[in-house]
């Protein structure tokens, strides 16, 4: 039995569970098993709490397929919250050990309520760049359809594709495809600019598949924006789940947004099989 709690932040949910004594292991197939929507709790991902040498707390983040990532933006939030809801930490600014490094989150409150959640995602390291290094756009070639694309990582590697108008018929077919396309698998971002200061965004994640927000995605597809299709910064980026603001300063990329919490509980299931 593991006790775990439920957060969500624009649609992206999470399962986050306690692990500071290392009492879990195999947490792979446990993401498996309790992301599952069917069988388990169901989430996007898990995250797990254990404990950092080098920042305030540690976290964990492995997709619904069991793989491990580098660090997830709106799963950050999540956590964030988690660590101030259990007095883990009380100060509302936190530095988080990931596997991308220490992330910086601060924590907006106002009358003892959480009202927004602020990463510092840290600088774009374009893959794909002009003589000028600023980022450029290929042509995507899949099936004969040809997309206009980028490559940035941005604590995790995204590919964002431009397109006129939103279709998710095309985003659930192209999508898979255009993650292996390039040398490395990433999460792929089909953006549509709406004005000078807003765009819509949705994310096909590698490991978890169609989502209903990416917060990297997010931030990787407003900075791709504004450098190719010039929008203001900070621009609101609008996700079938909700939405986040993102801007960049001197020190990095700002992903701003909520997270609630949903549910607690005790997961049953654990070494059982379907």
């Amino acid at each position: 039995m593991i006790e775990f709690e439920k957060y969500q932040a624009a649609g992206n949910d999470f399962i986050i569970i306690y692990n500071m004594n290392k009492e879990y292991d195999y947490l792979n197939d446990l993401a498996i098993s309790v992301c599952d929507r069917h069988y388990g709790v169901g989430a996007d991902g898990l995250i797990v709490l254990e404990q950092s040498e080098i920042g305030d707390a540690k976290m964990l983040y492995f997709n619904s397929d069991g793989s491990s990532a580098p660090m997830c933006g709106n799963g950050i939030r999540c956590f964030a919250m988690y660590l101030y809801d259990h007095k883990i930490l009380t100060s509302p600014t936190m530095n988080i050990e990931t596997l991308a490094g220490i992330v910086e989150v601060k924590l907006l409150i106002n009358d003892k309520q959480i009202e927004q959640i602020k990463v510092n995602l840290g600088k774009p390291e374009y893959l794909l760049k002009d003589d000028l290094s600023k980022p450029k756009l290929t042509d995507v070639v899949i099936d004969g359809q040809i997309f206009k694309g980028t490559v940035l990582k941005l604590k995790v590697l995204h590919t964002v594709v431009l397109i006129d108008k939103f279709n998710t018929e095309d985003v659930l077919k192209y999508g898979p495809q255009i993650e292996n396309y390039f040398s490395e698998k990433s999460n792929v971002n089909f953006v549509e600019v709406l004005n000078s200061n807003s765009i819509k965004v949705i994310t096909w994640e590698k490991g978890a598949g169609l989502t209903k927000a990416c917060g990297t995605g997010a931030a990787a597809s407003a900075i791709i924006a504004a450098e190719l299709k010039n929008i203001t910064l900070p621009t609101k980026v609008i996700m079938p789940g909700g939405e986040v603001l993102v801007d960049a300063k001197r020190d990095g990329v700002y992903l701003t947004g909520t997270a609630y919490k949903v549910c607690e509980g005790i997961y049953m299931k654990w070494g059982w099989n379907k």
